[in-house]
């Protein structure tokens, strides 16, 4: 009698260990499938928000204020119909591939854009902040451009000891540059224009508003092209 209560017990637990581990995989796929599946919809979310962003233009900044301002350098035509803002840095490196880009784009359509330059020194950037003040005090001597493009060829250079040989390569006085940087008479354009970016949500340079249409990061030829009237 002990041996068939023995067995049916042994049964009775081994039905309920069975029935416990159908259970727990049963579970487990649930659990498994329930992840995919909101994989899926948080897919299918980003898309929608895609393309609603897409449809309504919601990456097009509002760029109705004076953008341009009388202390900005720029390049081409202050009248033109196309208006690229750039936010860069100096110390960046996808700026200077940037740079590039826009050498091109300005050889091709020079009196078809109005091309404004906007400081937005990265604080990672240990040099950044330095580079873009003596690239204003050199704009004090009008030569914001050509002391741009010896930053930009220097990149891998940046101190504080470099800027003055800079100054005195591309002619300008200085004296008058050395004492621009040393009481940085310039400071308050770059802090002006950072907090400018801030504002517009740039995030990252280089970045671009391209007739108010969003670039951001490695950006070719072709697509800022496609964006012009």
């Amino acid at each position: 009698m002990r041996t068939e209560n023995s067995r049916f017990n042994n049964k009775l637990l081994i039905a309920l260990l069975a029935a416990l581990l159908i259970f727990s995989v049963l579970l487990g796929v649930r659990f498994f499938l329930g992840r995919n599946i909101l994989k899926k919809n948080d897919l299918y979310l980003a898309d929608l928000t895609r393309t609603y962003n897409q449809e309504n233009n919601t990456n097009t900044a509002d760029l109705n204020q004076d953008i341009l301002k009388e202390t900005d350098p720029f390049l081409g035509d202050a009248k033109a119909e196309n208006v690229i803002v750039l936010f860069s840095d100096f110390q960046c490196t996808y700026c200077s591939d940037m740079n590039s880009v826009l050498k091109g784009l300005m050889a091709e359509h020079q009196n078809q854009i109005l091309l404004i330059w906007k400081d937005m020194p990265n604080p990672v950037h240990p040099e950044a902040a330095n580079a873009a003040l003596a690239a204003r005090c050199a704009a004090k001597q009008n030569k914001f451009w050509q002391y741009h493009d010896e930053l930009f060829a220097s990149q891998t250079s940046l101190s504080s000891s470099l800027y003055p040989g800079l100054a005195k390569k591309i002619g300008l006085d200085e004296k008058i540059f050395q004492q621009c940087f040393d009481n940085q008479e310039q400071a308050g354009l770059i802090t002006n224009s950072f907090d400018l970016g801030s504002s517009l949500g740039v995030d990252a340079t280089p970045y671009l508003f391209v007739n108010g249409t969003r670039l951001s990061g490695s950006v070719s030829l072709e697509q800022i092209e496609a964006l012009l009237k």
